[in-house]
């Protein structure tokens, strides 16, 4: 029986209310990380941040493999639920197994990949988190498909409390390196275990033969789409580990901390939410059309001006907040919040191929995407990883213009219609770094008092520029907003 279609402004309500609740896990956990980071950065060394960053690359791409993307195909599936959830858990343990055993016979060779030999024994323990991910990934998915963002407050703060304090405790203790792998695999545990007790949903032995080929089908689609997704985002981190060596990958990690707190989290916060309510539209493609163009409207009304903002005050922030020996980070800091602000405007059309069952879309972009972000990254690896942050901010311009222009055929929205949806939080966010440029040149700022009177100013002139450039904009998102809280 197929699912009766929401209203817009039922939609509307649902991914701000999603949304928000979301954001407040994510962002608490990523405080927490943050916090947890600062102490960090006093007790290891830029290298072995650098080290952790070599493991975690690979571990990116086996994760996309890891559950073989039956949570996107979970969260899409309109009928035969039950079914569907017991294929998915099913193969998700067994694509999980199998790539511990890849994981196991490949890490020397990875190894020798980053001339780096501890990274053999390194990445063998992480594939203990993956195996615990797959077990939790069906838990996961239906708290994301029945849209219970609320609960899922206690696994994302939990992750960050346990990761951060198990990380910092074995730092402290002399751990080095090994503190931050067994703080991943402890919040990892932490978090599926919370999700099993929230769900309470538990698999069967019985598989249905027709269920299981469709979720093995389009769940494969969806984890080549985020196998080459995940390898466009992280070329920069592999040609800077291969190319430059572990202490400017450690010093890159660390510029991109907090635009990935603010900026690109948000951005995998909104497809979280996104994806199960565009999944309830899949069969009507102009109403799919007005709901795109209404997240493209409102997320870059949050993302612009943040990585306008970071930009403006990393300066400050790594003077004040981590020693002397990261400043190496600045510059990079303030590119990667541009380039990633840039990049959240493209999120949503690959949220909403997998809503509609398309995943092939995104695999038919991508190698070409591939293709001209690894040659333009390359080509910057020779100015350092000031070369390569301003090469983001190049392929994130190409990314977006190739997504948008791909979504308005498939939705059939006019290019006009997205650059109206994304003027106004452009143009204020210019707006607004000009108003802080010009106060920077005129009183000497310092410390957190500094940092304090930017973002200050930043906010006042950001929200006086959205009412001179779009006051209809301004007046809705403060009316959603209140609504949300109002409930």
């Amino acid at each position: 029986m197929s699912e009766t279609l929401p209203s817009n402004a039922t939609i509307s309500k649902q991914a701000a209310k999603g949304t928000l609740w979301t954001y407040i896990a994510f962002v608490g956990g990523k405080l927490l990380t943050f916090l947890s980071t600062l102490i960090l950065a006093r007790l290891l060394a830029p290298e072995q941040f650098g080290i952790v960053g070599y493991c975690l690359i690979v571990i990116y791409f086996l994760d996309t493999f890891n559950t073989f993307g039956v949570g996107t195909a979970l969260i899409s599936r309109r009928d035969r639920l039950e079914e569907a959830s017991n294929a998915a858990f099913w193969i998700s343990l067994a694509s999980s197994s199998v790539l511990c055993v890849v994981a196991w016979f490949t890490a020397p060779l990875i190894a020798g990949f980053f001339n780096e030999p501890l990274v053999t024994d390194l990445i063998r323990t992480l594939m203990i988190a993956q195996l615990v991910a797959a077990i939790g990934a069906v838990p996961n998915a239906l708290s994301q498909r029945h849209l219970k963002f609320k609960v899922r407050l206690i696994p994302e703060l939990g992750r960050a409390v346990v990761k951060g304090g198990v990380s910092v405790l074995m730092a402290y203790l002399g751990y080095g390196v090994w503190s931050l792998v067994y703080g991943q695999i402890a919040g990892e545990m932490f978090t599926n275990v919370a999700l099993w007790l929230i769900m309470r949903w538990r698999p069967t032995a019985a598989l249905d033969a027709q269920v299981s080929r469709e979720i093995f089908v389009v769940g494969g689609h969806s984890a080549v789409a985020t196998l080459v997704g995940i390898a466009q985002s992280n070329v920069d981190y592999i040609l800077i580990g291969r190319l430059l060596g572990s202490a400017p990958l450690g010093f890159y990690m660390l510029a991109y901390r907090i635009p990935d707190l603010v900026i690109r989290n948000f951005n995998w916060v909104t497809q979280k939410v996104a994806h199960p309510i565009l999944a309830q539209l899949q069969s009507d493609r102009s109403r799919l059309g007005e709901i795109y163009l209404k997240y493209l409207r409102y997320i870059t009304l949050i993302t612009m001006p943040a990585g306008a903002g970071i930009a403006l005050i990393a300066p400050l922030f790594i003077e004040t907040f981590y020693t002397p020996v990261w400043q190496p980070a600045v510059f990079p800091m303030q590119m990667i919040a541009i380039g990633l602000a840039i990049q959240s405007a493209g999120y949503i059309p690959g949220v909403l191929y997998k809503a509609i069952n398309r995943p092939d879309i995104i695999n038919r972009l991508a190698p070409i995407k591939l293709s001209y972000t690894t040659l333009i990254l390359w080509w910057s690896t020779r100015w350092g990883i000031d070369g390569v942050a301003v090469g983001q901010i190049v392929v994130n311009v190409l990314n977006l213009l190739l997504d948008c222009w791909m979504a308005s055929r498939v939705i059939v929205t006019p290019p006009a219609a997205i650059a109206r949806a994304l003027l106004p939080s452009a143009a204020a966010a210019a707006l607004m770094t000009a108003v802080v440029l010009s106060v920077e040149t005129l009183v000497p700022l310092q410390g957190l008092l500094g940092l304090l009177t930017i973002t200050l100013v930043g906010a006042a002139a950001y929200a006086g520029a959205i009412a001179l450039v779009s006051r209809e904009t301004a007046l809705r998102a403060r009316h959603m907003f209140r609504q949300v809280l109002a409930r």
